[in-house]
């Protein structure tokens, strides 16, 4: 009789792994009811660390990529995934937004069967330096391409043990975000010497500073870098400079430094460089900018290649603008952003008169201080031919403004202008997407408001022309007091 209660929580507990069992089953079938062909599998429903010990069990000896992410998973559930020994054609393992920790990392590390093992993506674990230690100790995973840790707590010393690793000889891409490196974190990793395939590496966020940026730019390793994140890291000028300062990164196509305080001193010494002749994308957003770093950054004759500049929320002015304006190395410049600055008329117009960025497809000037003259002045550009779309919200133009750029007869492949504060007339709303120079015009956002008589005239020709209208003014006068609702 004393051997009953746990003969009975034997029973209830092998009834419950083989409903679970069961359940799993089912799942799976849903996605590949051949079991020994399975390839990939994603769960939607949480299955939790009982789920993962029963999924383990399955041999699945064709399986290459296993999604387990945010499934409230703890160090149980990588234990068991450890001790698997038949998928050893697994390439992809995603565990993003468990609680593995240090223990189920561990875990982790001691598997040496996935020796095909190419993406593995640990971010948002809560784990630090003991997992990351037991993690860049693993040599089964020679052909590693993708590290994700982002978001964990890895600190200076994780880092120098990451760095430390030479089985990873094959790593591409290492996101690292989040991480709270500090400037030892980023001096550690820019000692490695086996990563000289990486192309993207990612350290928004570690609170670096200048002194890791300065110990970054000394890696000579990493000569197929193509990307580097660095936003939000309280790099200065002294950091920006240093950065330019790096000879080796000649693949480099993307560098990040949004939120980083730079200055005119930080855009200027990034303008120096001369290295990143591929430099395709430069977000320097919110990092403090004024004239004098445009002024800088217009003077750069080595990013021949540059397709995407982010200047977003700076503190240019007519000056700056109008310095970017007389810019000639950027030929290949496709996307320009100039959001939330202080550009005016002046700067508008001399941006109107670049002859250089013929292919610039995107243009965003919202939330600046043009007004009609400025807005009328851009409109006479005769050279961005291949512009698609024009942002324009937050200036204080109205129907003058938008006449005037009504009048433009270059942009044939305008598609999307976006002016939604700006009230405007009636009629001057039909000028504007009627333009016969205009034929792929298919968006304009307006403001909302009631729709007047005008509104609802243009409404109607506008239909023919397939525009997809948001918001018109409430007018039934036009200029000179004459009715609105008088257009044909």
């Amino acid at each position: 009789n004393t051997m009953m209660p746990n003969t009975c929580i034997d029973m209830t507990n092998v009834i419950q792994t083989e409903q679970l069992r069961s359940k799993i089953e089912a799942m799976i079938k849903q996605m590949n009811p051949d079991l020994e062909n399975v390839d990939f599998l994603s769960f939607t429903e949480n299955i939790g660390d009982d789920g993962v010990e029963v999924l383990s069990g399955y041999e699945f000896p064709k399986l290459s990529s296993l999604d387990l992410s945010n499934m409230e998973l703890g160090h149980k559930a990588a234990e068991s995934l450890s001790k698997n020994k038949s998928w050893k054609q697994l390439r992809e393992l995603l565990l993003k937004g468990n609680t593995l920790e240090d223990a189920g990392i561990m875990k982790l590390a001691d598997n040496q069967s996935w020796t095909g093992l190419e993406i593995l993506v640990l971010a948002e674990n809560k784990f630090g330096c003991r997992g990351l230690c037991a993690l860049a100790s693993n040599s089964a995973w020679p052909d590693l391409l993708q590290l994700h840790l982002t978001s964990n707590q890895i600190m200076e010393e994780g880092a120098e043990k990451l760095a430390e690793n030479s089985s990873w000889s094959n790593l591409e891409m290492l996101f690292l975000m989040d991480n709270r490196l500090g400037a030892l974190g980023a001096a550690n990793l820019s000692k490695n010497m086996s990563w000289s395939k990486l192309r993207l590496l990612s350290l928004s966020f570690n609170g670096i500073g200048d002194e890791g940026a300065a110990a970054l730019a000394t890696n000579k390793s990493w000569v197929n870098l193509q990307t580097l994140e660095l936003m939000g890291n309280n790099i200065s000028a002294i950091g920006a400079t240093k950065l330019a300062s790096n000879t080796s990164w000649v693949s480099l196509r993307e560098l990040d430094l949004v939120q980083n305080e730079l200055g005119g001193d930080g855009a200027r010494g990034l303008a120096a460089n001369t290295s990143w002749q591929k430099l395709e994308t430069l977000n320097l957003s919110d990092t403090g900018i004024t004239d004098e770093g445009a002024l800088g950054l217009a003077k750069n004759t080595a990013w021949t290649s540059l397709r995407l500049l982010n200047l977003q929320q700076n503190a240019i002015s007519d000056e700056g603008a109008s310095a970017l304006a007389t810019n000639t190395t950027w030929t290949d410049l496709r996307i320009l952003y100039l959001a939330t600055n202080a550009i005016g008329d002046v700067g508008a117009a001399k941006l109107g008169e670049n002859m250089t960025w013929t292919k610039l497809e995107e243009l965003d000037l919202s939330n600046n201080n043009i007004g009609d003259t400025g807005l009328a002045k851009l409109g006479q550009n005769g050279t961005w031919r291949m512009l698609e779309t024009l942002i324009l919200t937050g200036n204080p133009f109205g129907d003058d403004g938008i006449s005037g750029l009504s009048k433009n007869k270059t942009w044939g492949n305008i598609g999307i202008v976006e002016f939604s504060d700006i009230i405007i007339s009636g009629r001057v709303c039909v000028e504007f997407v009627m333009n016969p120079f205009w034929p792929k015009l298919h968006s304009v956002e307006l403001p909302e408001d009631d729709l007047g008589s005008a509104a609802l005239t243009a409404l109607e020709i506008l239909k023919t022309r397939n525009v997809d209208m948001f918001g018109y003014s409430d007018d039934t006068e036009g200029e000179g007091g004459e009715e609105a609702d008088e257009i044909d």
